[in-house]
């Protein structure tokens, strides 16, 4: 009986390590500059952690008030805080429909990664007005 025991203890053990084992998790986060302004300011910044409803993605703070950046670098030094680590980043050009002159925008995104063991750690840390808008 006492071996039987301790064979179900060991099995136990090697099942919750093998539950809890890392994995990589991946978010982008997004920042708009204006390439005919003469301000770099980026503004708020949108992220993308996987989930299905992109809207309003912007991050914000306990309060819901969206958090400014004065650089994706800001923002990249904001997500580190929750454990989030750079991992590749590039710059496209999006252009409005309605005035393809003036209204073009330096779309700038950066790739970070961090070890999680849960899907709930990935969004430990920040808010973004979507799940404030889930809360309510």
């Amino acid at each position: 009986m006492k071996k039987i025991f301790l064979l179900s203890i060991a099995l136990l053990s090697v099942i919750m390590l093998h539950a809890q084992e890392p994995y990589t998790a991946y978010c982008a986060i997004s920042g708009k500059q204006s390439i005919t302004s003469a301000s770099q300011q980026i503004g708020y910044v949108y992220i993308d952690y996987g989930q299905d409803n992109l809207s309003r993605n912007i991050l914000v703070d306990e309060f819901g008030k969206r958090i400014n950046f004065s650089s994706m670098i800001g923002a990249v030094n904001y997500m580190a805080q929750f454990g989030w680590e750079l991992d590749s980043n590039y710059t496209t050009i999006e252009t409005s429909p309605l005035d393809t002159k003036s209204l073009d925008r330096r779309v700038v995104v950066f790739i970070l990664k961090k070890s999680v063991t849960s899907l709930e750690q990935i969004t430990e840390g920040f808010t973004t007005e979507q799940m404030l808008r889930n809360r309510l």
